[in-house]
């Protein structure tokens, strides 16, 4: 028996106006039309429309009798006017709230300002010195004036669902220290809440009360809503992506599940060109089988009134797409209210080559290397220091995806037996805190049959982020800690097959940071490490600059342990963290690849292609597709005469790149098709297919 989808399961197309407009002058949104902008939306084959209730600044955009309603509505009500239109051609609307952002709400109650240690308000400084947007504190009486207007919009608004904004706290960390705040930890706990971070346990009561805070406020609100419609569709815009960490009081899995849909924001300006893929990887293994979405922005970066090329456009919306989530893509009206025409015509050739490749984004993803994210690790272990975590993790994921590895994400916050099971490989990127039930889990999954990679730090701190005189995955890693080798650099030579595949043994591979020396138990060394000369520092330099070469053999590279019917490979340096960094080289990328492949069963298929192609691959019964998105990125030109300035402009692509990419097949196959006709494909002995394409997004359907 089969279940009828509701529209957000249906929706892969979906358009977000980003209307934060302020009130300064009588032009703003004077040719606002209601009409036109719902047959711009759906011209262009969006599914749904999101449109503002609440934005930033406090304006809403409806006849609220509790909020502040924008000034240049007049007497009119924008949402109930796209309401209105949007019922002719059955589009739904979700209604946009700004949560923690409201000017008008905090200037009218300075008691309901979030405030930093010293009490001042918060503002946002994202977008200048003086910030733009004031903080609203969860736990004031602001909470009670949203709900209200939430309960006008779902009470008067046949609305879809809602869009609630920034549920965060603010990206520095350090709050919130308001009255209520302070009143309702010391009732919770019997502490002051701690003023600087100490890291110790009443710290984690904070950072605890931080995460409730989000939470209560989000259940509060969407409880708010389902009032009305216990089939309302209610999204928390989410700040627990890879690269946020506790200061914005968001934990990956927690704060994700509570909403109707999975989301993550995409930003490839801000967060650079791997992430539609990562983001995509990761929302979707949160809760497996969840209707997600992604975010997009239509323009180049995110604050111009620019329009992003046909392909890069098509490179990023099909990105996400092939992960069966949905894409919400961002606009802005002109000042007047008004929609950019030539952006519509685009994103309309965008949408309907989507909706025709629907047919495709089916199939369960094989599954092959789980990548672990561990939010203990994030949070207790890197203290801030954001780099010490999120570096493992991104190189990680960019030399496995690079190397056209399927890889998903095993999440510390629901990690279970079954879980781990689903992978023959569990990579662990520096996860450096665990606890006893991981340490356990870990063990077994290793025991009964699992192969596991830890690198630097894994295992070496407690569950709170405290180091240990031992790593709490000794047993499994074969080796025991033995001191840090305190060096900016090291380097890495010298390796045995199979782990030296396209690697010169003789070349000393730089790797960036310290490394362990360890005191073997049962595991077996390979190849060599090798300290730098020196520290760089003043006045110890070498030659013109402050990398020094490598200087003398401290350690065996890397640690090879069978430890019941499994196996671990421990990596005593940072090669996950060199590769997301500075010094990243094709040896960082190859030994990571080479390390997975010599501990996992021979794949359903091995997949050569460009760097910068992207597989994903999915399998219904005996069809199996490949699919492949390939970047093509302009070159960039450089910065201004400074070091510590990133190049400009911003990465971009205009044209898909002509490519060419092999596919083996473990067992012969029966047939095999593309999407594109003007793809070339050639087979031989119906096991390797040779492809050659010109688009950016290309599926392989072959039938086993």
């Amino acid at each position: 028996m089969t279940t009828s989808k509701v529209w957000y399961e249906k929706a892969s197309c979906k358009i977000h106006l980003d209307m934060h407009c302020p009130e300064w002058h009588e032009s703003i949104l004077e040719n606002f039309d209601a009409k036109r902008i719902v047959e711009q939306v759906a011209a262009a084959g969006a599914d749904a429309l999101y449109f503002f209730a609440k934005d930033h600044y406090g304006n809403a955009y409806y006849q609220t009798r509790i909020g502040h309603r924008h000034r240049c509505l007049g007497d009119r009500d924008f949402l109930a006017e796209i309401i209105a239109e949007a019922r002719h051609v059955e589009l739904p609307i979700m209604a946009y709230f700004s949560v923690i952002w409201d000017n008008h709400a905090a200037q009218a109650h300075p008691e309901w300002c979030m405030r930093n240690p010293n009490g001042q308000a918060l503002s946002d400084t994202i977008t200048s010195d003086h910030g733009k947007w004031q903080y609203v504190c969860h736990n004031s009486g602001y909470a009670e004036q949203l709900s209200q207007m939430i309960d006008e919009v779902a009470s008067q608004h046949s609305v879809a669902g809602f869009h609630l904004d920034m549920l965060n706290y603010d990206f520095g960390g350090q709050s919130c220290y308001c009255d209520n705040c302070r009143r309702m930890f010391r009732e919770r706990t019997g502490h002051d809440l701690p003023e600087e971070a100490t890291w110790d346990a009443v710290w984690r009561e904070f950072l605890e009360f931080r995460y409730d805070s989000v939470e209560r406020l989000f259940e509060r609100l969407k409880q708010t809503a389902l009032r009305h419609d216990p089939a309302s569709c209610v999204v928390m815009n989410y700040h627990a992506s890879p690269d946020f960490d506790w200061r914005v009081g968001q934990q990956p899995v927690r704060h994700s599940l509570p909403g109707t849909l999975g989301t993550g924001e995409t930003y490839t300006p801000a967060f650079g060109d791997l992430y539609p893929g990562m983001e995509s990887r990761f929302i979707r293994n949160i809760a497996p089988g969840k209707p997600f979405e992604l975010v997009a922005w239509r323009m180049n970066r995110i604050t111009d009134f620019t329009v992003k090329p046909r392909e890069q456009l098509r490179w990023e919306i099909l990105s996400c797409l092939q992960h069966r989530g949905s894409v919400m893509l961002i606009d802005q009206p002109m000042h007047d209210g008004t929609l950019d025409p030539v952006a519509y015509d685009r994103v309309r050739e965008v949408f309907q080559e989507a909706h025709q490749l629907e047919p495709h984004f089916h199939g369960e993803f094989v599954t092959y290397v789980g990548l672990y994210y561990s939010a203990r690790s994030r949070d207790l272990y890197a203290r801030g220091e954001q780099e010490k975590f999120l570096l493992p993790i991104m190189g990680s994921y960019k030399a496995l995806v690079e190397s056209h590895v399927p890889v998903d994400f095993v999440f510390d916050e629901m990690l279970t037996k079954e879980r781990l099971a689903q992978f023959p490989v569990i990579v662990l990127p520096n996860v450096a805190a665990l606890s006893e039930f991981e340490v356990q889990l870990l063990t077994d999954y290793v025991r009964e049959g699992g192969n596991l990679i830890a690198t630097l730090d894994t295992s070496l701190y407690s569950e709170f982020g405290d180091r240990l005189e031992d790593f709490r995955l000794a047993e499994v890693f074969g080796v025991s800690y033995g001191e840090s080798v305190d060096c900016d650099n090291n380097y890495f030579s010298n390796l045995t097959e199979p782990y030296t595949t396209g690697i010169d043994r003789r070349y000393k591979v730089l790797n960036q940071g310290c490394f362990h020396r360890v005191e073997r138990r049962t595991a077996s060394g390979v190849g060599d490490l090798h300290d730098a000369f020196f520290k760089r520092r003043f006045p110890d330099q070498f030659f013109s600059h402050n990398i020094h070469p490598p200087h003398q053999r401290l350690s065996d590279a890397l640690y090879i342990n069978r430890f019941g019917r499994g196996t671990c490979i421990y990596v005593p340096f940072g090669l996950d963290r060199s590769y997301a960094d500075y010094y990243e080289l094709p040896e960082h990328r190859r030994l990571l690849a080479n390390l997975v492949k010599s501990l996992s069963p021979p794949p359903l298929v091995e997949i050569e292609a460009p760097l910068n192609c992207e597989a994903v691959l999915t399998q219904e019964g005996t069809t199996l597709r490949i699919h492949l998105t390939m970047f093509n990125p302009l070159r960039q030109s450089t910065t201004l005469p400074s070091l510590d300035q990133p190049i400009r402009p911003s990465i971009r692509m205009e044209e898909a790149a002509l490519y060419q990419a092999t596919v083996r097949c473990e067992k012969p196959f029966q047939s095999v098709s593309a999407v594109r006709d003007t793809t070339d494909v050639q087979v031989d002995r119906q096991q390797i297919i040779e492809v050659t394409c010109r688009d950016v997004y290309e599926v392989l359907t072959i039938e086993l």
